[in-house]
Parts: structure tokens; sequence; C-alpha cells
């Protein structure tokens, strides 16, 4: 790769190693628990249902100057589904997309634990900026805010909330339109573990509860806070009531029917995606690789 003469390295894969030490396990659940927010169900049922529309719009008001109230009363949830790309076959999916004064919101969960995903994000990010530009009318460029929730952290940035702008040397911004906000839940993790309650913001306490699967935890942290335990209550209601506790098992079988499928076809491509898409979901590499028909070697390969 060739660099700029006065480019800056200090780059953010360049910090350190890609670690999950102390992520959030998603798959399983056991009587005393709740499915976490990183959990592709979980975070479909608590911030994809218009209905739920409250839990995200409280997550945005942590980092927005708009109040709750207005985000509730305006936030609308857009189709997820990005425009198709010419260069390649099918169009793609992020993970949760909104809108409100002509801001788009934008939040990926991150279970795979590479750089690739958060470059895959950059691409999201500004497709999303030209997504209202159309071909003989004005240019259109709405502000767009990433927010990447990781189930992992970066060897050496101990840094729970990390925010990216597009800025020069002397840090003047090029926009205020493209904004990408890391959140590495690890690193947060780590904080609760060494703090109090008190030494926790309102912003880290009601991520915590959203991501940790233990109800007793999640009610502890929380404390007397009413939208914190309506949120727990909710997300005890959702994880029982629409079967969270069997839906990786469901979800493992699919998969593998997918990928047999896939085989019969001849697309190869079909057997990455569905070890990739496994492993996000925290599902066992030994099982992964039972169920595309391959060797843990080749599984690495896969997932690195």
């Amino acid at each position: 790769m060739i660099n700029l003469i006065d480019e800056d390295n200090k780059i953010l894969y360049k910090i350190g190693k890609v670690s999950r030490k102390d992520s959030i396990k998603t798959r399983g659940l056991s009587k005393n628990e709740k499915a976490s927010i990183l959990s592709d169900d979980m975070f479909k049922a608590m911030f994809m249902n218009s209905k739920r529309i409250k839990y995200s719009a409280k997550f945005f008001s942590y980092f927005l100057d708009i109040s709750y109230e207005d985000l509730l009363n305006n936030l609308k949830l857009v189709k997820n589904e990005l425009d198709k790309d010419k260069k390649k076959s099918k169009g793609e999916r992020c993970d949760y997309i909104a809108e409100i004064d002509d801001t788009l919101l934008n939040i990926e969960v991150n279970c795979n634990n590479n750089m690739e995903t958060l470059e895959r994000n950059i691409e999201f990010v500004n497709r999303l900026y030209g997504s209202k530009t159309k071909i003989g009318s004005d240019y259109i460029y709405p502000k767009t805010i990433q927010f990447n929730l990781n189930n992992f952290f970066i060897e050496g940035n101990d840094k729970i909330v990390d925010k990216y702008f597009l800025r020069n040397n002397e840090k003047v911004k090029l926009t205020d339109k493209i904004n990408i906000i890391n959140i590495y839940v690890p690193n947060l993790m780590r904080k609760c573990y060494n703090k109090t309650n008190k030494e926790l913001n309102d912003f880290e306490r009601y991520l915590l509860i959203l991501v940790e699967k233990d109800i007793d935890k999640a009610r502890e942290i929380g404390g007397l806070d009413l939208f914190m335990k309506d949120t727990i209550d909710e997300a005890i209601n959702v994880s029982r009531l629409e079967g969270f506790g069997e839906s990786y098992n469901h979800i493992a079988a699919e998969m593998e029917q997918e990928y047999k499928d896939g085989v019969e076809e001849g697309i190869e491509q079909g057997k990455i995606e569905t070890a990739k898409r496994m492993y996000e979901l925290g599902i066992e590499k030994e099982l992964i690789a039972k169920s595309i028909n391959t060797d843990l070697k080749t599984l690495e390969e896969i997932l690195n």
C-alpha cells in the first residue's frame, strides 16, 4: 500500500491486535438470563421494531443534541437495505437505519473480531451519505452518523466510545456530515468490573443493561431508574416470549441448510458467508466446521 509522504501513521488497526477478551457471549441462555442486544434476534426485536422505538431513541439521546422526547416523536425507521452497487450482484443490508431531521442514523453490531468489519461499515457510511443523490438532480448529501457496537476491542485502546470525523492536520473538519462512533463493549465490561455503579455515566449504564445477559446484574446496574427497569423487563419478555433460548440452534440449522443449498448450486461464496455469520453469532468453531464440511485450519483461513 502506498502512503503520502507526510502521512500520520497512527492508524486504529496498527495500535494493537483485535481482541475479544471480556466480550459478551451471545450464544445460549440459562434460566436467569436474557438475550444480549448484541445477538441478532434481540437487536432486531428491541431496536428494529417500530413499537419499541423508544429504546433506540434513548440510545441516540446520549449522543445527539436533541431531547429524548423529540427523538421518540420524530425518529423514523427506514429500510435497511442499501441500493445495489453496480459491482455487486445483490444489495447489502445494514443492521439499523433511522432518519430524523434529514440525518441518517446507522447502527452496526459487530461480533466478528476483525478490522474488515469496520472497513465494510465505512463503505456503508459512504453509500448512505450518497443515497439521496439522483442523476440529473441537485446534489443532496444527508448527515450520516454511524454507531458501531463492537463486541471486541483494540489492544492499546482503552476507550469505550471513540469518535471519528474527516479532519485535516489542524483538526478542521472537511465536513460535519460523516461521523463514525466506535463503541467497544469489552472495554465497558472491564470498567463495570472495576468500578461502582456510581462511577458509570448514564450511557454506560444503559448500554450495560442492554448487553448484559445476567438479569440480576442488569437490575443492579439499572438501579432505581424507571426507564432502565422498563428496558430490562421488556428484554426479559422478548427473550422468553419469542423463544430466544433455542434460537441459536435454529439459526445454526438454517445456516447449515443454506450452505448445503449453496453447494448444490455450486456457490462457494455461500460457504464463506455462512461460516462468518455463524461465527458472528458466537457459534463454536467446531460446529461451524462440521456444518460446512471443512476442517478447522480451513475455517480459520475463512474467518481471518
